[in-house]
């Protein structure tokens, strides 16, 4: 069963067919993500209060594998690995007053 299967790397496949075992768990894996990411992305741009031009909400990629996936991801404007940890400093700043 699981147990069975192996590690593969991160790697975006070609297509969502592939061709072999490994580039069918990558695609699995890697597309799988996508269509949540894209799906989450349209569902909070309609969700988000005052917001009448869905365009205005930016996309920002963020943590390891924000590099990974804004390429095939196109909603993705801008990536910045640090941002978690840039939030982190502007609430220790804050609390420190």
């Amino acid at each position: 069963a699981a147990s069975r299967l192996f590690r593969v790397d991160l790697t975006p496949p070609r297509a969502a067919l592939g061709k072999n075992t490994i580039e069918n768990m990558q695609s699995g894996i890697i597309f799988g993500h996508v269509g949540l990411v894209q799906g989450l992305i349209s569902r909070l741009r309609k969700e988000i209060p005052g917001v009448t031009d869905e365009s205005e909400v930016k996309i920002i990629a963020h943590g390891g594998l924000g590099e990974l996936m804004a390429p095939i991801i196109p909603e993705i404007q801008h990536v910045n690995p640090f941002l978690p940890l840039e939030g982190l400093r502007l609430a220790y700043a804050r609390l420190r007053g």
